[in-house]
C-alpha cells in the first residue's frame, strides 16, 4: 500500500509538459510467448500452416496508461520534464498487439533515429522492460512457470554517454499452470495466461519498486 501511495502522488503531482529538452525515444516492453498464451495447437506433420495460438492482447488505453505512467516517473526521477518523441521509425504500431514479443503502440526509435528526429532534444531515455518466466517445472504432461519482471531506464546524453542506469527485478508472483496433450500428429498445449490487467498490474508494482527504492 505505501508503494502504490508513492506512486499515485508521484503521477498525480506531475506538472503539465510543456517545451521540454529530455525524450523518451526508445520504450521496449516484452512478454514472454509462453506467458501470454493460453492455448497453441501444432500439428507436428506440417511445416507450413501447421497450427494455432491465442494469446493476451491490450487495450489502447492500458497502453496509454503505461506510457503516461513512464513519462511521469521519468520527469519525476530526473527533475525535469519529459517526453515521448515518436517518430517514423515506430515499428510496431499497433497499440496492444505484441508484434515479435513487442508491446505496440510504444516508441521505437534508434538513439541515431531519435538525435535526427527529435526536435531540441539534448538526453534521451530508454525503457525497456522484460516479463520473462523462470524457474519452469515439467512432470509429464503438466507444466509450470513462474512469472518474473525486469525493468530498466537509462539516459544518455547526445554523444550516447551514461548519465543514470536504474533497474529492478520483481520474482514474486504465482505460478502459471499448463498442459500438453497430443492425438496423432497434433500437439494442444493448454496454459493459464497473464491476463492484459496482470501484464499492467507487473508494470507498475515494477514502477512502485523504483519509486521506493
Amino acid at each position: 500500500m505505501k508503494h502504490l501511495l508513492l506512486l499515485t502522488a508521484l503521477i498525480a503531482g506531475t506538472a503539465p509538459l510543456c517545451a521540454q529538452s529530455t525524450v523518451i525515444h526508445q520504450f521496449k516492453f516484452s512478454v514472454a510467448e509462453e506467458l501470454r498464451t493460453s492455448q497453441k495447437v501444432e500439428d507436428k506433420s506440417r511445416n507450413v500452416l501447421n497450427g494455432f495460438s491465442t494469446t493476451v492482447a491490450l487495450s489502447p488505453e492500458q497502453v496509454d496508461s503505461i506510457r503516461t505512467w513512464a513519462v511521469r516517473f521519468a520527469s519525476t526521477e530526473l527533475g525535469e520534464p519529459v517526453r515521448i518523441c515518436e517518430t517514423r521509425n515506430m515499428v510496431y504500431p499497433y497499440p496492444g498487439s505484441f508484434e515479435a514479443g513487442l508491446l505496440g503502440g510504444l516508441p521505437l526509435n534508434t538513439f541515431k533515429m531519435a538525435l535526427k528526429f527529435c526536435e531540441g532534444a539534448t538526453k534521451f531515455v530508454e525503457f525497456n522492460c522484460e516479463i520473462t518466466g523462470g524457474g519452469t517445472t515439467t512432470v509429464g504432461e503438466w507444466s509450470s512457470v513462474k512469472p518474473r519482471i525486469h525493468l530498466r531506464m537509462q539516459l544518455f546524453d547526445r554523444e550516447k554517454n551514461s548519465q543514470k542506469d536504474i533497474e529492478v527485478t520483481l520474482k514474486d508472483f504465482p505460478r502459471l499452470h499448463g498442459r500438453v496433450s497430443q492425438r496423432g500428429s497434433v500437439e494442444t498445449k493448454r496454459s493459464q495466461a497473464l491476463s492484459a490487467e496482470e501484464i499492467v498490474a507487473m508494470f507498475q508494482e515494477a514502477l512502485e519498486a523504483l519509486v521506493a527504492r
